[in-house]
């Protein structure tokens, strides 16, 4: 793995398994590799009342997951700044209601506005990479499997 790609993992928590039953979807939760070790990502545990936010993370938090590598076709200098604005987004609040707002886009075909400066794990890396002007507008992290900007590398268990 190399700084600026996207692992998409399948989670083993209480609330994966949650949002598995909500989405239909395999993988639930999605970061991006910032450094040999470290993935930037935003996340939130409410059974441990942290509410979330955007923060950098140890890689080998994902270590027992199954996970799939995506890389990002892009140029190095895109990498440097798709590293550079997701670095800069450290902080910022987690979405608390972004879980129930992909339940109703999925039952009811409505456009649901999603809060400003606020994130999920899955609106974080969607704003990223539209900065670089890739077309990107998913809610499940899943959904990024059949985009053709993204080389699937490995899976990684």
């Amino acid at each position: 793995m190399r700084p600026g790609d996207v692992l998409l993992i399948e989670g083993t928590t209480f609330e994966s398994k949650i949002i598995q039953w909500i989405t239909k979807s395999k993988f639930t939760h999605m970061c991006i590799v910032v450094a040999e070790n470290k993935v930037i990502e935003a996340t939130a545990n409410f059974l441990r009342l942290d509410m979330g936010n955007v923060r950098i993370s140890p890689l080998l938090k994902y270590a027992k997951n199954k996970a799939v590598v995506l890389r990002p076709q892009l140029s190095t200098c895109q990498r440097k700044t798709l590293l550079r604005v997701a670095l800069s987004k450290v902080g910022k609040a987690y979405d608390n209601f972004g879980i129930l707002l992909i339940a109703l886009k999925m039952l009811f075909p409505i456009n649901i506005p999603r809060p400003r400066n606020k994130y999920n794990c899955t609106s974080f890396i969607c704003e990223i990479l539209k900065t670089l002007g890739l077309r990107v507008n998913y809610h499940l992290p899943q959904q990024f499997l059949a985009n053709k900007n993204f080389e699937i590398i490995m899976p990684t268990t």
